[in-house]
C-alpha cells in the first residue's frame, strides 16, 4: 500500500481498529503534531498520534499508538498514555500517571499527580478531578471524581 492515512474518529476503539488495519495492510499512519504544540525531546510518540494546537507534552512522557489530543491539553512528565486514548481539550494528566488503553478523558478534566493508573476503557466525565485510581471499564465524574457506572 505505502500511502499515508490519518484517521481522526472520536470513538477510541474504532479509531484504533482502523489504524491497526491500515498498518497491517502496509499503509503508513504518521503522527501529526500541530506547529503550536510543545513536545519534549525526551517524549516518545507512537504511530497514528494526533496532537492538536497548544498541547504540551512534558519530559519523559510515553504516548503509545493511535491517541488523540485536543487543543490545550497538558500531559505532565513521565506519564504513560496507552494505545487508543482520547484526551479532550483543556485537560491535564498529572505526573507519572499510567492511562490505560482506550481511555476517554473528558473536557476540562484533571487527573492529579500521585494517581497510579486510569484503567483501560474507562471514561472520565467532563470537568472532573480524579484524585484516586480508576478501575478498568468504569465511568467516573465529579469533583472529586466518583464511580458512576460500569462501561458496557
Amino acid at each position: 500500500m505505502g500511502i499515508n492515512i490519518a484517521v481522526a474518529i472520536g470513538h477510541n476503539k474504532s479509531r484504533r481498529t482502523f489504524l491497526e488495519k491500515i498498518r497491517q495492510m502496509g499503509g503508513n499512519t504518521p503522527s501529526l503534531i500541530h506547529k503550536t504544540a510543545e513536545v519534549s525531546s525526551s517524549a516518545v510518540i507512537g504511530e497514528g498520534v494526533y496532537i492538536n494546537a497548544y498541547t504540551i507534552i512534558w519530559t519523559g512522557v510515553k504516548i503509545e499508538n493511535d491517541c488523540l489530543f485536543s487543543p490545550h491539553v497538558l500531559i505532565s512528565h513521565h506519564a504513560v498514555i496507552q494505545n487508543g486514548c482520547f484526551v479532550a481539550n483543556m485537560s491535564v494528566v498529572g505526573m507519572g500517571v499510567n492511562v490505560g488503553k482506550d481511555v476517554l478523558v473528558g473536557m476540562g478534566s484533571t487527573v492529579m499527580s500521585g494517581i497510579k493508573s486510569i484503567g483501560e476503557n474507562s471514561i472520565i466525565g467532563a470537568g472532573s478531578t480524579v484524585i484516586h485510581d480508576v478501575l478498568p471499564n468504569t465511568v467516573v465524574a465529579g469533583v472529586p471524581a466518583k464511580f458512576i457506572r460500569n462501561v458496557f
